[in-house]
């Protein structure tokens, strides 16, 4: 998997479409979709961080 999946992001919905989803899948997604959504927090803190050091 070369490419980041953000959540709501189209490429992820057209591959949910390409396989049946089974429970382990869509749990595996959500889980995903969990840890891009915890990544973007982190990146918009460290924003607000390097701003308050300009």
């Amino acid at each position: 998997m070369g490419h980041i999946v953000l959540p709501g992001d189209s490429v992820f919905d057209d591959l949910a479409d390409l396989r049946p989803v089974g429970r382990a899948h869509a749990s595996e997604q959500e889980g995903f979709r969990g840890s891009a959504r915890v990544s973007m927090n982190k990146l918009s803190e460290l924003d607000m961080k390097t701003q308050e050091i300009d």
